[in-house]
């Protein structure tokens, strides 16, 4: 992948949440989301490096409300359920709206497959 995907990746986000100063991390939460087609909010710690709580903060602003400005909507992109089987345990998935931006990534970072699957992982993969 050359740099100048890179950069439209991040162009692409920003664009679509109408954000020009987003955070690399909110930036990576999203990209390991999308690439992973899911995870738990444990997954995303690990993979961020920080404290789920941090984490938990980051997905909050990603979800549909603002973690930090509770007046402010956040920017629906990722949602967190409760785990029915363990209920202290988030699961994170995409929303429609994430969905859609994942695809017009994939878009962006896809080098000729022609099978539309999520190729994020290769960006995370450089993270």
């Amino acid at each position: 992948m050359n740099l100048q995907k890179a950069l439209a990746i991040v162009e692409a986000i920003r664009h679509e949440t109408g954000v020009d100063t987003m955070p690399s991390q909110q930036i990576a939460a999203f990209l390991y989301v999308a690439a992973s087609g899911g995870c738990s909010m444990a997954a995303l710690a690990e993979f961020l490096g920080m404290a789920q709580s941090t984490a938990s903060r980051t997905v909050t602003t990603l979800g549909p409300r603002h973690a930090t400005n509770r007046g402010r909507p956040g920017y629906d992109l990722i949602v967190a359920e409760e785990d029915p089987r363990e209920r202290r345990r988030k699961n994170l998935r995409l929303t429609p709206r994430g969905k859609a931006l994942a695809l017009r990534l994939s878009a962006i970072i896809d080098d000729g497959d022609s099978d539309g699957e999520f190729a994020l992982d290769r960006l995370t993969s450089l993270m």
